[in-house]
């Protein structure tokens, strides 16, 4: 497979179509729809790579916007993404203890479920591989490394946020993030490949 770990966690993915019964938020300067474009994208993707199916992620993805529009007011402005990611990190956790014995055959399925903008057929094969790859091994790791793993790494969230998104301290944060990037380089190179992230390192 001709791709590496950058290409991987470097990777945005593409939204699965718009969520049915987007509402506009009365007396909101907020619309709730505009809040689901803007951030479905991310929280789709986050959600995937939290550990939850592909064919059960549009139904949690619709959860944590239904969330969103019953807390918006309480939700400050400018802090809509880092309430959506800690709302997603919680689905994605209960979504996972409720089928922890139970096997999708959809689990490696790409984060992108609709074709890249891209036409080139040779760059959607490398980008459905890259997804892969990431989403393999991120499921070798244990969920509250994963979780972190993929707050800072992929979605770029500082250690600080992400205490406040995991209400953890940012020691525990620290300490797992490491154990994370062990546990991330160890999985690489048990598939062959000798790069690893350019913030792994």
């Amino acid at each position: 497979m001709d791709t590496n770990v950058q290409a991987a966690t470097d990777l945005t993915g593409n939204s699965p179509s718009p969520l049915p019964g987007e509402v506009r938020g009365e007396n909101n300067p907020r619309p709730l729809d505009e809040l689901v474009r803007q951030h479905l994208p991310h929280v789709y993707r986050l959600l995937r790579q939290l550990g939850v199916s592909a064919s059960d992620t549009d139904d949690a993805t619709q959860q944590v916007f239904l969330i969103l529009s019953r807390r918006l007011s309480d939700v400050k402005v400018g802090s809509e993404r880092a309430f959506l990611s800690a709302t997603a990190v919680r689905i994605a956790a209960r979504w996972r203890r409720t089928h922890r014995r139970r096997r999708e055959d959809d689990d490696a399925a790409p984060v992108s479920q609709r074709a890249a903008a891209e036409p080139n057929p040779e760059y959607q094969m490398q980008r459905a591989q890259a997804e892969q790859l990431l989403l393999r091994v991120l499921a070798d790791l244990p969920d509250k490394l994963r979780e972190v793993f993929v707050l800072f790494e992929i979605e770029e969230l500082g250690l600080r946020e992400i205490s406040a998104t995991l209400e953890v301290p940012q020691g525990t944060v620290a300490s797992r993030l490491r154990l994370a990037r062990e546990r991330f380089r160890s999985s690489i190179e048990e598939l062959g490949l000798s790069q690893t992230s350019r913030r792994a390192k």
